[in-house]
């Protein structure tokens, strides 16, 4: 499974919008597809890229979804294909099968084995990859313009008609285990069953659902459960494609009908996503377990369970994570320098969501700096804004997200992350706006009712040993292997000694008879 990590709340997106998202609203679609009409959202606002929120939304007879957006300022065309898949439709055990899945997909089809498929995507200056998440599979193909039309004739052909060689299965395993950090021994999943091992993270993960406990093996994954489960799940009505670029719309219509039109409607198997309510009771505090094992600072934070990016809250989580990175960088490393890189970081899966606060330090000075965190998220939790740091962070946000959303990909990528809002509004949202138009108090309600440091988590992350700690017992480790050297040597030249005062002294007269000798 692909790892997600807590990233800056400042960085272009959202930073980390780990759940990919289902869209839009919908124009009329040609060529025998059923429509699916949505209301616009609100009013764009100054900071919104023409036509972002207007993609051409429209879903095939069998079900597939599409989303098209032509742009014709570079000759590329990105395609994105998802599928309602993930580590998270599976119970511990078999999380990873759709990862397993995702590299089966490009081993061959009827037509091509993987050396060719490969060959006819270099062949065409395209580049094509993967990635499995908690709630799902995407497959992407970047290619010129001009071979457009291939490249979505080879997606389909991928997608549509694997053979999944069954020669292909261990070398997929090895491929999963590498990607996984190696192959778990029994001796590795017992350790990590006992915690050891665990970063405080790691814990609070697996104590909230989102990932399961220890490294998972694959000695279940057979031909006949993968040729199942990709059956099962790789229907029409279980994806979405999407396409943005330099591509006429009509022709593109016409070849999508062609191709992924004619699959046949099968109905997807029952889902639930992960909800923030239904995450059981959370500890008041976890500490690492010899993770990391040497190092010479400690890792202190507060981590807050919090809803999704398909809530009416995420515009003011987004805005109140990248402000309370501010302010934690000024009250922490300006202002006491006691971290070099105090963060706020926003994690966010479709319905639930992490938002951490956290920042390294000197072992010596872990509590302070863990107060200072938990005066921050209080201040907060209690209304206080200050307003300069609020409207930096604003503008902060809304630039980065311009500077983000520029080539071709970038905006299929956002499109794919951002496709669960079709399931919960019947439209993209225009977050741009919604960053805006935030007023403070809906910033402080929000901060009231989620923020709040007694709800929060305490985590650390201590290292078993400092780096001095390591010097010292490596010190006393050498000089106890020197002492025993040592003795050992003494004891040794002192029997030598010993032997040479001993031995009998004989002289001509008195000498055995042995050998050349006469008696």
């Amino acid at each position: 499974m692909t790892a997600r990590r807590l990233l800056p709340a400042t960085q272009a997106g959202d930073g980390c919008r780990c759940g990919r998202r289902w869209t839009g609203w919908v124009f009329t679609a040609a060529l025998g597809v059923v429509l699916l009409l949505g209301p616009r959202p609100a009013v764009a606002g100054e900071h919104t890229s023409a036509g972002l929120y207007d993609p051409q939304i429209y879903t095939l007879a069998n079900g597939l979804r599409v989303v098209l957006q032509p742009r014709h300022h570079a000759r590329t065309v990105a395609f994105r294909l998802a599928v309602d898949v993930g580590a998270w439709d599976f119970p511990c055990g078999e999380q990873e099968l759709p990862h397993f899945i995702e590299h089966m997909v490009f081993t061959g089809t009827s037509a091509h084995d993987e050396q060719a498929l490969e060959a006819l995507v270099a062949r065409h200056g395209g580049g094509w990859n993967a990635e499995t998440g908690p709630e799902d599979t995407v497959y992407s193909l970047n290619i010129h313009s001009r071979h457009a039309e291939f490249a979505l004739g080879l997606l389909h052909e991928v997608l549509a008609d694997p053979t999944f060689p069954e020669e292909k299965i261990e070398l997929v395993r090895n491929i999963v285990y590498r990607e996984n950090g190696g192959n778990p021994s029994a001796l590795r999943r017992w350790l990590k069953g006992l915690g050891i091992g665990k970063s405080a993270v790691e814990q609070l993960i697996e104590r909230t659902g989102l990932a399961c406990p220890g490294p998972e093996p694959l000695e279940y994954v057979t031909r006949d459960r993968v040729v199942e489960v990709g059956s099962r799940h790789y229907v029409p009505q279980n994806m979405t494609l999407v396409v943005v670029g330099d591509f006429q719309r009509e022709a593109m219509q016409g070849r999508i009908a062609e191709t992924f039109g004619r699959l046949p409607p099968v109905p997807p198997p029952p889902r639930a996503s992960k909800t923030r309510d239904r995450v059981g009771a959370l500890p008041a505090r976890l500490i690492s377990s010899f993770s990391p094992f040497v190092d010479s600072e400690v890792s202190v934070g507060l981590l807050s369970l919090v809803e999704g990016y398909t809530s009416d809250d995420y515009a003011a989580l987004r805005l109140l994570a990248a402000y309370l990175k501010a302010r934690l960088f000024e009250t922490i490393r300006i202002d006491r320098g006691l971290s070099y890189s105090p963060e706020s970081s926003y994690l966010s899966f479709r319905r639930m969501g992490l938002l951490s606060v956290d920042a390294d330090a000197e072992p010596e000075d872990a509590e302070v700096v863990l107060s200072l965190l938990r005066d921050e998220l209080t201040r907060l939790s209690l209304g206080s804004l200050d307003a300069q740091t609020l409207a930096d962070a604003r503008q902060q946000l809304l630039l980065a997200e311009d500077q983000g959303l520029e080539s071709n990909q970038d905006v299929a990528g956002y499109y794919v992350s951002s496709l669960g809002e079709l399931e919960e509004f019947g439209h993209f949202r225009d977050e741009r706006a919604a960053l805006e138009q935030l007023g403070d108090d809906t910033l402080r309600a929000v901060a009231r009712r989620l923020l709040s440091p007694e709800d929060a988590v305490e985590v650390r992350e201590a290292p078993t040993l400092t780096y001095g700690q390591l010097y010292a017992v490596l010190g006393l480790l050498g000089a106890g292997v020197g002492a025993v050297a040592w003795r050992l040597g003494a004891r040794r030249r002192r029997r030598g000694a010993f032997a040479r005062t001993a031995r009998p002294q004989f002289d001509d007269a008195q000498a055995p008879c042995g050998p050349g000798r006469e008696p």
